[in-house]
């Protein structure tokens, strides 16, 4: 009986690492998904027609669990992630911007830099302030929990 190459044994070695890697990664069980919603407040009163982001502050998965959402009119909004309607539990900074502006305000135009700077300047609740835009500046986290389904994001000036 011969012995088996040197490039076959490297070769089953290598597999064998990577079967154990992908074995390994396919264990991890995903947080629970929640149902999450509310009111994002700035100074106490509804911030309308913002983006807002959550982004995960425990490691190991991918970009699925960033967790997003437009407030309505009166600052009310209702999360959905990669992986479906809702957050996965857990910890989150949260990042909070400028909505992009609605199709018939951002389309191009030879007057459109006013119409977006009228349609911004006419929001209630601005600006907001440039910290809660950053994800390495914003002090905002919140804590998405099963069984709580209601979440109040404070902004302050």
């Amino acid at each position: 009986m011969s012995a088996p190459a040197v490039g076959t044994v490297r070769l089953t070695v290598g597999c064998a690492a990577v079967l154990a890697i992908c074995l390994a990664a396919g264990c991890r069980r995903m947080p629970p998904l929640v149902a999450a919603e509310g009111k994002v407040l700035l100074d106490g009163k509804p911030l309308p027609r913002c983006s807002i982001m959550l982004v995960p502050k425990f490691t190991g998965y991918g970009s699925e669990l960033f967790a997003v959402a437009t407030s309505d009119d009166e600052g009310r909004f209702k999360l959905k992630c990669g992986v479906g309607e809702g957050a996965c539990a857990g910890a989150y900074k949260v990042v909070v911007s400028e909505a992009p502006a609605p199709g018939d305000v951002s389309q191009y135009t030879p007057d459109s830099e006013a119409v977006q700077r009228k349609y911004f300047a006419g929001l209630a609740n601005r600006p907001i302030p440039d910290k809660f835009g950053s994800l390495a500046q914003t002090p905002l986290e919140v804590e998405i929990q099963p069984g709580t389904t209601e979440y109040e994001l404070k902004l302050a000036r």
